[in-house]
């Protein structure tokens, strides 16, 4: 289905425009200020020259009508020049980038912060494991220790009977 909106015959602008949309409100607010600031600056009575003739439908049936801002932005930018729009999207580029930069530079810490936790985790294992074995290995002494003891007292406690027994004949 073809849409007839205005920004439709931009389709970098479309597709920048309907990515707001989905934006987390704070980073809207950032965006919409800095676009406003842009376009203001590109030409600074692009949003007063043409206030009388921006559509205002009670109903907000569109999906910008319930953000002022946005609803300027997107109604102001209608009567803007080539010019303005192409540098509107390349704001709108460089936004993109530097979100995916930021993007990839937490995901590739958070893979850091996850092998040095696995890491670590190893270094836990091996030492639960190290002092497991070591505990064995001081139970299985323990254990040759007293199976030793328990030996040599059989036999003392067996030679003295023998003794005892020798004495009594």
């Amino acid at each position: 289905m073809k849409k007839n909106r205005w920004y439709d015959k931009h389709e970098s602008l479309a597709n920048h425009l309907e990515s707001l949309k989905k934006m987390p409100k704070r980073q809207l607010n950032e965006m919409l200020k800095d676009l406003i600031t842009l376009a203001r600056l590109l030409r600074p009575s692009l949003f007063e020259e043409h206030l009388l003739e921006y559509p205002l439908d009670l109903k907000k049936r569109r999906w910008y009508d319930d953000d002022p801002y946005l609803w300027l932005l997107i109604n102001g930018l209608r009567f803007a020049e080539d010019d303005i729009i192409l540098k509107v999207v390349a704001f709108f580029d460089k936004q993109v980038q530097w979100r995916l930069a930021a993007l990839k530079k937490r995901i590739k810490k958070a893979a850091a912060n996850k092998a040095t936790v696995k890491k670590t985790a190893t270094k836990k294992t091996a030492t639960k494991k190290t002092a497991t074995k070591k505990t064995a290995t001081k139970k299985t002494a323990t254990k040759k220790a007293a199976t030793k003891k328990a030996a040599t007292k059989k036999a003392a406690t067996k030679k003295a009977a023998t003794k005892k027994a020798a004495t009594k004949k």
